[in-house]
């Protein structure tokens, strides 16, 4: 069969529609991307998938009626494409750029889907929630959004390999000691300022009284500068601009310092690792709703950026280091909230759609 996979803008849009695609290429169904891709265009393309991009834009008030125009132009696009590959199915994954090719979709009576990876949905799975098929979720709690006849809950395909990890070999690789309590930090994939700053100054708070140690991720506009005040530190330490294969990374980590996106989120729950969560205040209330599905369940700990600061950073801190959920309890906290086999549920989805 033959799907036309619509997303773009985001990693977090991008990474699970990649993630479905390969398997569907693995069971031995064509898959074409649409969409606009920006910087994830070559990993696309390295999965040996055809795409074609389209000139979405993502509203604003600023830049209305530029946004409108490529909509309208997107759409006439999509259309053509549509036309031209006759798939089975289209499945949407959230964001302007997949708006207008389900769109296009439903009026020409291809069957469709959407995936939701926010426990809030976006503006364009909400209205494209009333003319799909079927609307997949990642958070049950995302039901009372939707029309629940359409809904089912699947859960996030992480794209993380859950590959064997050893712990001691990882360390050693890192640099870092076996006995001491190991914190990732990471502010996506650009990194974030503010998350860089106020740990670098938590830890010279922690650091005479704790055996900690950090993996950092940076992003490479601080590069230079955590450079820098590491080597003031008293504390071992592995810093990188970005990780490729940040799975070692959570395998070894006690406790996560992070955002919270829905990958973050996913990825997460998959390794069973306590978190702070800093929720990017600017993603319209999404990564809040995220954090507070973890939160809830006690399995992380949510921080405002606007109440964020050394202090209440390191307070934090210790209480993880000195009272953390074990693996099992986390697993047990995490039982029907995190789906697994997520990856396997949305294929099956998809193909049900199509047939």
């Amino acid at each position: 069969m033959k799907f036309i996979i619509a997303t773009g803008g985001t990693g977090g849009h991008i990474f699970p529609a990649l993630n479905v695609a390969t398997e569907l290429k693995r069971e031995g169904h064509n898959v074409h991307f649409i969409g606009v891709f920006g910087d994830y265009k070559e990993r696309i393309g390295k999965k040996g998938f055809e795409m074609d991009e389209i000139e979405a834009k993502g509203f604003s008030v600023e830049k209305f009626w530029p946004a409108v125009l490529g909509m309208l132009k997107s759409l006439k696009m999509s259309f053509r494409l549509l036309r031209q590959y006759k798939p089975d199915g289209v499945v949407g994954f959230g964001g302007y750029a997949s708006f207008p090719v389900v769109m296009a979709a439903f009026f020409l009576r291809i069957p469709t889907l959407i995936h939701e990876q926010n426990v809030m949905p976006g503006k364009a799975n909400i209205v494209l929630s009333k003319f799909v098929n079927r609307i997949a979720l990642s958070f049950e709690k995302s039901q009372k959004f939707f029309n629940s006849k359409k809904t089912i809950v699947t859960g996030y395909p992480c794209h993380i390999n859950m590959k064997q990890i050893n712990r001691t070999e990882v360390l050693s690789k890192f640099g870092l000691k076996e006995d001491y309590f190991t914190i990732l930090v990471f502010g996506g994939s650009q990194g974030s300022h503010r998350i860089n700053l106020e740990f670098s100054n938590a830890v010279d708070l922690l650091q005479e009284k704790y055996s900690i140690q950090a993996i950092h991720c940076s992003g490479k506009i601080d590069y230079p500068f955590l450079s820098e005040e590491y080597k003031k530190k008293k504390i071992p330490y592995c810093l990188f601009e970005f990780l490729d294969g940040i799975e070692s990374a959570y395998k070894v980590a006690d406790l996560v310092i992070s955002r919270a996106g829905a990958a973050t989120i996913s990825e997460l729950a998959r390794f069973k690792v306590p978190a702070i969560l800093i929720p990017y205040p600017y993603a319209h209330e999404h990564q809040k709703e995220n954090a507070l599905v973890l939160q809830e369940a006690k399995v992380a700990y949510m921080l405002e950026e606007k109440d964020l600061s050394a202090q209440k950073l390191s307070e934090a801190i210790v209480k993880f280091f000195e009272n953390s959920p074990s693996t099992p309890e986390i697993e047990k906290r995490l039982k029907g909230i995190f789906y697994p086999d997520a990856m396997e549920r949305l294929v099956k989805e998809t193909l049900a759609l199509a047939k």
